[in-house]
């Protein structure tokens, strides 16, 4: 089941958290850290979206994010959770 659409202003910053499903372990290792930073830092540029901080957890993410456009914010977590995953699934 997808979530509602958040209300999204743009210039204006946001927190947003990402947890892992059941609240698992999301980073087993240093490399899928630096992947995940990659991923973030490309589809951050794609979807004209400012990381002005993170927080990389064991079992979620915290990001304060500012938007340049109405459905930046959405755009660079679909990307980015979707990319992960796939990643995070090749490498086992």
């Amino acid at each position: 089941m997808s979530t509602k659409p958040r209300y999204c202003v743009v210039g204006t910053p946001h927190h947003i958290y990402q947890r892992g499903v059941d609240r698992k372990e999301i980073f087993f290792s240093k490399p899928l850290r630096r992947t995940y930073l990659s991923l973030m830092e490309k589809y951050a540029k794609e979807a004209m979206v400012q990381v002005h901080a993170y927080v990389l957890m064991g079992n979620h993410v915290h990001m304060l994010l500012t938007t340049l456009k109405e459905d930046g914010i959405s755009i660079f977590m679909q990307n980015l959770n979707s990319v992960f995953v796939a990643k995070k699934s090749d490498t086992g």
